[in-house]
């Protein structure tokens, strides 16, 4: 989460020129559900051009300096067709995260809501925010988006009801500082101001919205959040 980092005992590595699609494997292990990745799928990723014998001899070379890189070839496994990390020598920020997250989101929400704020003031970043993301995180890079939202809503809706407009809006504002187009916490800043018949302020979030919008190269906005100010606009 925020940047790829890889440390052995410690200490971090270096990964070096060369093993891009080794590193590939590692990521894409990462990413996948309970750590498990079959080879058809890394092939398909990774070599789509490549023929499947090519792209068979590919991924045991790059395999093959993965497993150098870490130094322990235990740590990468390979049974039935499937790449695997070993759960019992491996920690990953991303699996610990999500943990967390369910673990607070199935909870009474005012008993763990100081672990929720944690949680949110914690949070590092998207995945792969200081360079490209390649298509293949797609669906791990929606997943913590959804949940960070997610998150930072509930905070904002939970300070919103005890009547504490500051600390729901600035739930909110530390989500919007990593996802700034979301519409959803757009929606819950407009929300707010509305309940407290704060027109001014509603169209102030949703000119904020607009703006985002139009940073990120994206001028439709959501049709709800324009019809919940459009009589006041």
């Amino acid at each position: 989460m925020g940047g790829f980092r890889l440390e052995i005992d410690g200490a971090e590595v270096a990964p070096g020129a060369k093993p891009t699609r080794a590193l590939d494997i590692l990521r894409i292990i990462c990413l996948s559900r309970d750590q498990v990745c079959s080879v058809e799928t890394l092939q398909d990723w990774l070599w789509p051009d490549l023929d499947g014998d090519q792209a068979k001899a590919a991924l045991e070379q790059a395999l093959h300096r993965l497993r150098k890189l870490l130094g322990q070839g235990e740590l990468v496994t390979l049974r039935e067709g499937r790449l695997r990390l070993a759960a019992d020598k491996v920690w990953i920020d991303l699996q610990d995260w999500e943990d967390r997250l369910k673990r607070v989101l199935s909870g009474q929400r005012d008993s763990a809501m100081e672990e929720q704020e944690m949680l949110l003031e914690g949070f590092v970043g998207p995945l792969f925010s200081n360079g490209p993301m390649p298509a293949w995180s797609n669906a791990a890079a929606d997943r913590v988006r959804d949940g960070f939202v997610e998150l930072a809503v509930r905070i904002a809706k939970h300070w919103q009801s005890q009547g504490d407009a500051d600390r729901a809006r600035q739930a909110c504002r530390r989500a919007l500082d990593f996802y700034p187009e979301s519409a959803k916490l757009h929606g819950t800043l407009i929300q707010e101001s509305l309940s407290r018949n704060d027109h001014a302020g509603a169209i102030e979030d949703y000119r904020r919205y607009e703006r985002a919008l139009a940073s990120t190269g994206d001028d439709e906005p959501s049709p709800l959040l324009r019809s919940l100010v459009r009589p006041f606009l």
